[in-house]
């Protein structure tokens, strides 16, 4: 199948659960190339979505470009469009907080301390349901050794922030394609699956890209929070498996 085509699948199958959610969270890699003909087709595929009815929250990934996702997505004006993009939403008592760790020309990320002291100061703010925090690049270990040489350059200083604040339910994420799980600064650090293709966590020293989709769903039950992964149906074939150096590892 096409990427457009996994995508359609994926939105399809958002659109008919049983319950409706009441938010949908992308975490970053909107687009493949950053261009404006690819965020003028995300918009369309976005719109499909919105016949929920229910907040669509983006994130922004080391394959996006802040430039063309305001001008198109968001609609601003080119004053500041290199800004990065985060924010926050408060859905029935939860706060939703999204942070901007693309790192222009770098695959790895970064937070930088503007958005820290932000976040430091939504994480005070009293929820009945708590916080989430979502950004792209995990803050964790990968346990695929290639993508773990391409995570959040400072987690720890993200880490400092959130473990000062005890009602962050968890920390969400993409990024490294596969479904992961690890705890992090207090709380739970959740990876969910890519659209396009999985990565075989299984396969740690070298990079086995399969043919898979996937998403999670997540429910927030007596102050905990649960999260589910749901794999579209594929073959799972292989598409793709590099042998990763030493060079590699090293940038």
């Amino acid at each position: 199948r096409s990427p457009a085509q996994k995508l359609a699948m994926l939105l399809t199958r958002i659109r008919e659960l049983e319950v409706r959610p009441a938010f949908v969270l992308v975490t970053g890699d909107l687009v493949n190339g950053g261009s404006p003909d690819e965020y003028d087709f995300l918009q369309t595929e976005l719109e499909q979505l919105e016949q929920l009815g229910v907040p669509i929250l983006l994130a922004l990934g080391n394959h996006d470009a802040r430039r063309p996702f305001r001008q198109v997505i968001l609609g601003e004006a080119p004053n500041n469009l290199s800004a990065p993009y985060y924010h926050s939403t408060m859905i029935d008592g939860l706060n939703v907080i999204v942070l901007d760790s693309h790192l222009p020309g770098e695959v790895s990320g970064y937070i930088d301390a503007e958005q820290l002291a932000w976040l430091d100061a939504e994480l005070a703010k009293p929820m009945t349901l708590g916080h989430l925090v979502a950004l792209h690049h995990p803050p964790v270990p990968a346990t695929v050794r290639l993508l773990d040489s391409l995570g959040l350059n400072n987690a720890d200083a993200l880490a400092a922030v959130v473990c000062r604040h005890p009602n962050v339910l968890g920390v969400l994420s993409g990024h490294i394609h596969y479904h992961h799980v690890a705890a992090f600064a207090n709380t739970i650090s959740y990876t969910t699956p890519a659209v396009i293709y999985t990565i075989d966590p299984g396969v740690t020293d070298n990079l086995r890209i399969l043919d898979g989709s996937g998403f999670s769903i997540g429910t927030v039950h007596n102050g905990q929070l649960l999260m589910n992964t749901v794999m579209l149906p594929g073959a799972q074939e292989e598409l793709a498996y590099r042998v990763i150096t030493e060079a590699d590892l090293a940038g």
